[in-house]
């Protein structure tokens, strides 16, 4: 690699997943909100797996349909589910429902510990990176990728019209693709693989 200590620094974060347990009701409440917090039992916390729950009934207009999150999860599919489930049934009082599907995302997000330190936006000379992983004012979430994008093309913006593009580097430069790159960047940045140059 040519930036050699960047990667180190890369390589170096650890990661946690989030879970999605998907459920389905025959007939949700009318007055169910949008997005629920759920509660957490401190003395019992292994039957209170998920911090909230969206209803994508009201949502996204899919007729009974829920979505419980896990963050932090270290549970399988198959322990995680009947737990998610029993819970959603005694906080939502819906006892009829069932688990449609689970999902674990395993790299989700980063395992926040002490001294964490993630890599800079700037990787080498014509090269950024951003994604939620990038160091900044945000943790790592979708405002962060998204805030990290835009300043990548702040950056990049800067770099062409004070110095241009030297001999080392690229020969002409699209601008209006520059432009655009923002969409393109929130749209990617959460999968913590985004990299422009310019």
């Amino acid at each position: 690699t040519h930036s050699p200590e960047w990667s180190r620094t890369a390589e170096a974060l650890t990661h946690e997943a989030i879970a999605t347990v998907y459920l389905k009701a025959p007939r949700l409440p009318h007055d169910l909100r949008s997005m629920v917090a759920l509660p957490h039992k401190p003395d019992a916390p292994h039957t209170t797996p998920a911090q909230f729950v969206f209803n994508r009934e009201r949502l996204l207009g899919q007729r009974g349909l829920l979505a419980a999150v896990v963050s932090a999860c270290q549970d399988s599919r198959d322990e995680l589910a009947p737990r998610v489930c029993a819970q959603v049934q005694e906080a939502l009082q819906l006892p009829q429902l069932e688990v449609v599907q689970t999902i674990v995302e395993k790299r989700a997000t980063l395992q926040l510990t002490p001294e964490l330190q993630r890599p800079q936006p700037y990787v080498k000379a014509h090269w950024w990176a951003c994604g939620d992983y990038i160091a900044g004012p945000y943790p790592s979430t979708l405002e962060g990728a998204v805030r990290c994008g835009h300043n990548v093309v702040a950056q990049n913006r800067f770099v062409v019209r004070t110095q241009g593009v030297d001999q080392a580097g690229v020969k002409a430069v699209d601008l209006f693709a520059i432009h655009r790159i923002p969409q393109l960047l929130a749209f990617q940045a959460g999968k913590q693989n985004v990299g422009i140059g310019v």
